[in-house]
């Protein structure tokens, strides 16, 4: 999910096929923390939000900085939702969301502008600071906690690959 949302980024999709190809995109609004997952997926901004978001701020260096509301109740920012502790994880280990934001889609409909990955930067009492492209992949620490990281098969030992290819075509077929 997080590689589709990095390559498709600055984009705009309209928000039907989004629900079709990015997990919980149709029921959640806001944050999206998997059932399960330490960690928020992505962030999206609504038109008619009750969130006072603020717009994403391009720098020189093709990065940008977006100050994005955490969810509240009653009116009042709440830290312990699940979903405002998801993006903290995500600040504390350096695990990027991505992020979407409404725009006006062609006739009326509804489309989502893909801005990309970020990393949570900070939480300043009253927004996080997501920051945006260019992520460099190779210069990022791996945290301590993270799991090891996912080798697809076709990476895995020479003489498994094509057994596991012929497996998997068998499948797919």
């Amino acid at each position: 999910q997080l590689l589709w949302l990095r390559t498709n980024y600055d984009t705009v999709i309209d928000s039907s096929r989004l629900g079709r190809l990015i997990r919980g995109f149709r029921s959640q609004k806001g944050i999206y923390k998997p059932t399960g997952s330490a960690y928020a997926l992505w962030v999206r901004q609504t038109l008619r939000g009750v969130y006072p978001d603020e717009e994403p701020r391009y720098l020189p260096d093709g990065s940008w900085t977006y100050r994005y509301s955490p969810e509240g109740r009653e009116g009042r920012i709440d830290m312990n939702l699940d979903t405002n502790k998801a993006l903290l994880r995500s600040m504390e280990d350096r695990i990027p969301v991505g992020v979407m934001r409404q725009v006006p889609g062609a006739s009326g409909s509804r489309a989502y502008q893909i801005l990309g990955l970020a990393f949570v930067e900070r939480y300043d009492g009253t927004h996080f600071v997501l920051r945006g492209e260019p992520i460099s992949w190779i210069d990022l620490p791996i945290p301590e906690r993270v799991p090891v990281p996912f080798k697809p098969f076709e990476e895995g030992p020479e003489r498994l690959a094509p057994q596991l290819r012929r497996l998997r075509d068998q499948r797919f077929g």
